[in-house]
């Protein structure tokens, strides 16, 4: 997607420069988008299935049907076609290019959604988009309100359907701990999202909330890595949990040797 230097996000990294004439040739090639889609038709089929399968609805078909049967109360709101579009962006059978598109169109539907109508839900997918679509600062500032409620303790009613902020949290899913599921969730992605190193979030409060998300049993990988290099930076010690975590080959954790090796002589691989 083009680098609108008006409208930029202050947190986007990774910009990628060219020529006019480069920009024609990738756009050509499906690997370059301007403009979002023209028409996200909503899809509610599409949004079931993944409520079935990312969210604490799993599971359950009777409030998923009722999930989605809200979205259909008003012709006019965006924010059907919003998931919708998010959930095509996905579709990794599609060109770079068309899920650029989708990611766009998503972008604008589920900002006019959400200014059209203030919900949890509708702030969890417009976090969530945002995030994908490189408006990091944005995603961080509706993190960052709802991980405060969360530590108010504040109750929170969901009555349509919403998007997981973070991927591993549509991975593993709450069981019967929605509550803390979405607590943790919110809570973890601010914390994520404020700077993509702790070291660069000195001073925020949540810069590592890996005791308060760990001890509710929805920490990642992610979360734990931050928490152990802030540790060794700081001098402090290494929660064991979160070294446990990090030296544990899984599928979404590919360099546990490196951890293992770092953190068993951490002065001597750190100098």
């Amino acid at each position: 997607m083009p680098l609108d230097f008006e409208h930029c996000d202050p947190a986007l990294l990774n910009a990628f420069f060219c020529s006019p004439d480069r920009a024609r040739s990738l756009a050509a090639a499906g690997l370059l988008t301007a403009d979002p889609a023209g028409h996200c038709p909503p899809e509610p089929d599409r949004i079931a299935d993944y409520l079935q399968t990312g969210t604490p609805l799993a599971g359950n078909a009777a409030a998923i049907a009722a999930f989605v049967g809200t979205l259909g109360r008003d012709a006019a709101d965006p924010y059907a076609s919003a998931l919708t579009a998010w959930l095509r962006s996905c579709d990794e059978a599609l060109s770079p290019a068309d899920r650029g598109r989708r990611l766009l169109c998503a972008l604008d539907r589920v900002e006019l959604a959400l200014s059209r109508r203030q919900s949890f839900a509708r702030a969890l997918a417009a976090a969530r988009i945002n995030a994908a679509a490189g408006q990091r600062t944005r995603a961080f500032e509706l993190a960052h309100l709802m991980a405060q409620a969360a530590l108010r303790g504040q109750a929170v009613q969901i009555g349509e359907p919403f998007l997981a902020l973070l991927p591993e949290y549509e991975a593993n899913g709450p069981g019967a701990d929605a509550v803390n599921w979405l607590n943790a969730m919110v809570i973890e992605a601010a914390a994520r999202w404020r700077a993509f190193s702790s070291m660069f979030a000195q001073g925020y409060a949540l810069n590592d909330p890996w005791a308060w998300v760990s001890a509710r049993g929805f920490a990642s990988v992610a979360l734990a890595r931050r928490h152990a290099l802030l540790a060794l930076r700081e001098g402090w010690p290494i929660d064991p949990r979160a070294r446990a975590l990090l030296e544990s080959d899984t599928p979404r954790h590919r360099n546990a040797a490196v951890w293992r090796v770092l953190l068993s002589d951490p002065a001597r691989h750190l100098g």
